[in-house]
């Protein structure tokens, strides 16, 4: 009996995902299947590629060295894959994407939602994470990131700008006093999101032509803007907020805009896909609509700033 491309697909999500139960969600299959279907393939090959515990699998020495060779064989199978639907129009399949959860939850529901309304073939695999994904290794068709990732295997287009402002809880700054030019934030607490404290924690204020860089002491540091957002509501310092997360916390009166004049330099948002894969129809369609999307989300921005 010998092993068939299925066999080594599956294996491969198993090394990959860490457990049968995330491998058996990712390839939509009942966890007793995949297990089984792992089993037979150990019987097949005379060896036994994981060590299985209760929570977690770990690959055998001979299993690692078996998902070398499959690694090259299951990107090859993927290529053909994705040649074959690139050439059709209708999008179909599962779509991964990855993106940070504050993105998700305060710029994409709407367009999801009416995206997995056009296209009902499509199955939509949200991953929500601050982490840097692989793309390749981890099998992910699409990234929503800020800033570019490093490397001649990925292409990236800007989709949007965060404008990073300052606010403050009344009560924070009752307690710390409320600054009047930029020099005086050394005297203050600040909250901020991590991507914010590389390569140290500082930040360029700019006021039309001025630019003043600004260190953040006694800085608190989230890898979640939500985070941020609930650290500053509380009075834990002054926290660095795009416009549109802490709009509604002002209208309420539980946010004060800090140094209204100054604001921090955007933060540039973009898609990120493998530049080695054809597109399937799938992502080569969310990619457009996405694009679309957000250019009339600009335009409108746009004129509404210019009002």
């Amino acid at each position: 009996m010998t092993t068939n491309v299925d066999d080594l697909l599956l294996f491969f999500e198993v090394a990959k995902a860490g457990t049968i139960t995330a491998a058996a969600r990712r390839l939509d299959l009942p966890k007793s299947t995949v297990s089984r279907r792992l089993i037979q393939l150990e019987e097949i090959l005379g060896i036994k590629l994981f060590h299985k515990t209760t929570r977690k699998i770990t690959l055998t020495a001979l299993g690692e060295t078996y998902l070398e060779r499959c690694d090259r064989v299951v990107h090859e199978v993927e290529e053909a894959r994705n040649f074959l639907e690139s050439v059709t129009t209708k999008a179909t399949g599962v779509l991964r994407i990855t993106m940070p959860t504050d993105v998700g939850i305060y710029w994409l529901p709407d367009f999801l939602v009416a995206f997995g309304r056009r296209h009902p073939d499509v199955k939509l695999s949200l991953d929500f994470t601050g982490r840097r994904v692989d793309l390749v290794s981890e099998r992910f068709d699409l990234a929503i990131r800020a800033g570019v990732l490093a490397g001649s295997e990925m292409v990236a287009r800007k989709l949007f700008s965060w404008r990073w402002l300052l606010y403050a809880s009344p009560d924070y700054l009752r307690e710390a006093g409320t600054p009047d030019k930029p020099a005086d934030l050394a005297n203050h607490r600040f909250v901020i999101l991590e991507a914010h404290s590389r390569p140290r924690a500082e930040i360029d204020l700019v006021n039309g032509q001025r630019v003043q860089r600004i260190a953040l002491p006694g800085t608190i540091v989230s890898n979640s803007l939500g985070m941020v957002r609930a650290m500053t509501l509380a009075g834990g310092g002054i926290g660095l907020l795009p416009y549109r997360m802490a709009q509604e916390n002002v209208e309420k009166q539980q946010l004060v805009r800090v140094l209204p004049v100054w604001q921090s330099k955007p933060l540039d948002f973009f898609y990120i896909i493998s530049s080695r894969r054809l597109l399937p129809a799938k992502t080569r369609i969310f990619v457009e609509e996405l694009v679309e999307h957000f250019s009339e989300r600009n335009e409108k921005g746009a004129r509404h700033r210019n009002q």
